[in-house]
């Protein structure tokens, strides 16, 4: 598995928001306990382990030789408040090739999910829901098509 991705926007620990359309802010008081990549990659690894399907998951800076190369970038993280409801909207990119870097897969999983309140810590709540859903998703993705 590749180091997971991310757009240059969300390669933070800072959590993004936004409360009109084409506008991207910061909150000041509140943070990622790490950049979102590092932290989607060691929920990823624990989710395909889970599945009991994977004879090993090598990571970066791995060598060696390999059967299927994983790549994921986020495309988007962040806390949508210009909705009545907010909404914690999560898009990742998936793609699976084999050994000889041919694309098996391809795919985007995007996902909103609804905030409780309109605070920061109830969009890491949404997140956390969000990113469950996606692994669950790209685990199901690797199981059709890893053969």
């Amino acid at each position: 598995m590749l180091p997971v991705e991310s757009a240059p926007i969300y390669d933070t620990t800072r959590i993004a928001y936004t409360t009109r359309l084409y506008e991207v802010g910061y909150f000041s008081e509140h943070e990622w306990a790490e950049k979102p990549a590092r932290m989607l990659q060691t929920l990823l690894v624990r989710a395909l382990l889970s599945t009991h399907a994977f004879s090993a998951i090598q990571t970066a800076p791995y060598v060696g030789s390999y059967t299927y190369a994983l790549r994921l970038r986020i495309l988007e993280l962040m806390q949508d408040f210009t909705v009545q409801v907010a909404m914690l909207s999560l898009s990742l990119h998936v793609q699976l090739s084999d050994d000889k870097d041919r694309v098996i897969v391809s795919r985007e999983i995007s996902l909103r999910e609804p905030m409780h309140q309109q605070s920061p810590y109830a969009g890491v709540v949404a997140a956390n829901e969000a990113a469950a859903k996606a692994l669950q998703e790209i685990a199901g993705l690797l199981l059709e098509n890893a053969r």
